[in-house]
């Protein structure tokens, strides 16, 4: 069986744009994209039962917030702050909950979503030949038994994925970040040993934003990646001990180095 997905979702109260928190909010001049702000931040909690993470990848979690959800960082700091002020957003460590999120939240594997479907089918089907001549069909005592059985097999399903999961992450092959470039990657690889030792987490989404930043910032002008540069920028984070990806100071591009100077002309 393939690897089970979970499949989230977030249940809005029926009262949410009529709660005076959020009414108050929107009638905030720019109230309309704070609203927006929340509930993707709430939409970005979900698989974390409402608690967002500062990951230490930007250098505030409002610009980490911001680079996540594409929007701007003073628009997010503004409603960071009503939401901290009207106990909308709490603040422990390095973990941000969202109380009222984590009551709405819905989640179902793919297995639990297709047996609930055939149950929901088998009903409307039982339903539907209440009124035909019985010896159609199964004896009632016939009928629960094959529940039973779905239900066992249902937890079947669920106890092989669960072990298959397991032994997926038991016999996971060591991730390659940079396949390009060994040193590159055993550099960034050695980045995020110095983040693990400093207990930082290293989430997927943690990771993602590093490459990208690393990537962005060792970008030549015709849009290729300065492998060496992007090496000495992860080499400066290491030796500084910083747990974030910063602009490499004083670097000169090998391909671009004797080029004339146009301004000294």
């Amino acid at each position: 069986m393939a690897n089970d997905k979970k499949y989230y979702w977030l249940k809005l109260k029926d009262d949410f744009f009529r709660d005076k928190k959020m009414k108050k909010l929107r009638n905030i001049a720019g109230g309309d994209t704070y609203t927006i702000i929340y509930l993707k931040m709430q939409l970005l909690s979900l698989k974390n039962s409402g608690v967002l993470i500062f990951e230490n990848v930007e250098d505030t979690f409002e610009e980490e917030i911001a680079l996540e959800i594409d929007e701007k960082v003073e628009d997010v700091k503004v409603c960071l702050l009503y939401l901290g002020k009207t106990g909308l957003l709490e603040c422990k460590d390095n973990e941000y909950v969202l109380p009222q999120t984590i009551d709405c939240i819905g989640s179902e594997t793919a297995t639990a979503e297709r047996m609930r479907r055939s149950r929901e089918r088998k009903k409307q089907l039982e339903m539907s030949q209440c009124y035909t001549d019985v010896t159609n069909g199964y004896t009632e005592i016939e009928k629960d038994i094959d529940i039973d059985i779905d239900i066992e097999k249902e937890r079947r399903e669920e106890k092989e994925i669960e072990k298959k999961e397991e032994k997926r992450k038991a016999t996971k092959v060591a991730t390659v970040y940079y396949p390009e470039d060994e040193r590159l990657d055993e550099t960034f690889k050695d980045f995020l040993e110095m983040r693990k030792k400093k207990r930082v987490p290293n989430t997927d989404r943690a990771i993602t934003l590093a490459i990208n930043k690393i990537n962005d910032l060792a970008k030549r002008f015709d849009g290729t990646i300065d492998n060496e540069k992007a090496i000495k920028i992860i080499e400066q984070s290491i030796l500084s001990g910083w747990t974030s990806i910063y602009p490499l100071k004083d670097y000169k591009d090998n391909k671009t180095a004797n080029t004339i100077d146009w301004d000294s002309v």
